[in-house]
């Protein structure tokens, strides 16, 4: 879910260059995420309806679905265009988030947070920020020695903390250090909604990992009670799932009734 939104934040960092930033950054910032969220609803929801139950009844690859999906709808040459455009724009959205993430540490070292020698350099070549673009770009080549499930869990904790951050400054900042809490408008937009929004990513801190062991086919989100409940789903994942291949042991395999259908070849349909 984080890897899918991240990003729409990186709007920030072009605050500067913006015309009537306090208007067109916000409303972008929203819209952004809005229109985002719409378009994953509703390829979400047409997924399901075309492909319902166990995605691996459908695909090899769960992981990788696109390809085969395209694939299947409009064919080899479809799939080998839409593929290709779908290069072009992880490039594009790659060098976005690239230009964003130097030009925040160029801020950070401008004003002081950082060291301002390396991280405030402006090249006097190409007037660009050159030291953090070759840190990025260090720390981005890293990423490909790495597993997509690690990287998507680093990014999630990144953005989950941002986040959880982010509404905790707006309380300090707004609320407490310029004291905006006196009127029910301000209490409702200073306090309560960021208070909302940090309790809302508190239920996102959910253990990835527990949910793909306790639910690997569906990924369902089991409703735990009490911390009892939690313990005692812990204790049945010592032991291996139902249908899982375990090496040396017998191994329960599901399958339907005896039935002429799958079992034709053990009944006699001859005398002999």
């Amino acid at each position: 879910l984080c890897f899918a939104f991240t990003g729409f934040d990186s709007l920030s960092s072009v605050a500067e260059e913006t015309k009537d930033t306090k208007k067109t950054l916000p409303r972008a910032m929203f819209l952004t995420a809005l229109i985002s969220g719409l378009l994953f609803i509703f390829c979400t929801y047409f997924l399901q309806l075309f492909f319902p139950g166990d995605p691996s009844q459908y695909f090899k690859l769960v992981d990788e679905t696109q390809p085969e999906i395209l694939l299947l709808v409009g064919g080899a040459l479809y799939q080998s265009v839409v593929l290709s455009f779908a290069i072009v724009t992880v490039l594009a959205s790659g060098i976005a988030a690239h230009a964003g993430v130097s030009r925040l540490m160029y801020v950070m070292g401008r004003d002081g947070v950082l060291p301002k020698r390396f991280f405030g350099h402006i090249s006097p070549k190409g007037y660009t920020p050159s030291y953090n673009i070759w840190l990025a770009g260090v720390v981005c080549l890293s990423a490909g020695f790495l597993s997509l499930e690690f990287v998507v869990a680093l990014i999630s904790f990144g953005a989950l903390t941002a986040f959880s951050f982010v509404n905790l400054s707006v309380i300090s900042s707004y609320g407490f250090r310029d004291g905006r809490l006196k009127h029910p408008k301000d209490f409702w937009q200073f306090f309560v909604l960021p208070l909302l929004g940090f309790a809302s990513i508190g239920a996102l801190w959910l253990e990835v990992e527990l949910i793909k062991r306790l639910s690997p086919d569906s990924y369902s989100v089991m409703e735990f009670k009490s911390a009892m409940d939690l313990e005692i789903a812990n204790k049945h994942l010592k032991f291996p799932l139902l249908g899982d291949a375990v090496a040396d042991a017998w191994n329960l395999t599901l399958h339907r009734e005896l039935h002429m259908t799958d079992d034709a070849p053990p009944f006699k349909t001859q005398a002999e």
